[in-house]
């Protein structure tokens, strides 16, 4: 979709919304969400919990939900959890940059640690769990808005 697309659909407004809310939406992810958080502009966007930690890797989202699933159940009832993972599996971060992981068998990996997610939340089945894709985006695209001095040796990562 191109941006000006995007922009036009985001000018429409929400269909009206009937009925009771019966699940508390909540996102697991990385770093991405504290971009989506700040686009707020409605009172049902507001319903969204954002589960999110900076260089979260689908690994450290399942040992975190490990440990806190219970409690947050209790606190929130019924939850739709909306698992973002995988970005951070599948490039390297050296603080300023990124890079595509040279490491094997990453979606085997990210897939085994999803299986467990589903399996850790058998317990409680009135929640809800979707995986959402993890976007693509362009590597040299990232580096150079971060002022690379030279993104174009990032041009075999290009993703788009």
């Amino acid at each position: 979709m191109s941006e000006r697309k995007l922009q036009k659909y985001l000018k429409r407004p929400l269909p009206s919304i009937i009925g009771t809310k019966t699940h508390t939406p909540v996102v697991l992810t990385d770093r991405k969400c504290f971009n989506l958080w700040d686009q707020v502009s409605n009172q049902i966007e507001l319903e969204i919990r954002w589960w999110c930690k900076s260089s979260r890797t689908s690994v450290k989202g399942y040992d975190w939900l490990k440990q806190n699933i219970a409690q947050q159940i209790g606190r929130l009832d019924n939850i739709h959890l909306y698992v973002w993972l995988g970005t951070c599996d599948l490039t390297n971060y050296d603080g300023k940059f990124i890079s595509l992981s040279t490491e094997e068998n990453k979606i085997q990996q990210i897939t085994d640690t999803f299986q467990e997610i589903i399996e850790l939340l058998k317990p409680y089945p009135a929640c809800k769990i979707t995986f959402l894709e993890i976007p693509s985006y362009s590597i040299l695209d990232f580096n150079a808005h971060k002022q690379h001095d030279n993104p174009s040796t990032f041009k075999h990562h290009r993703n788009n």
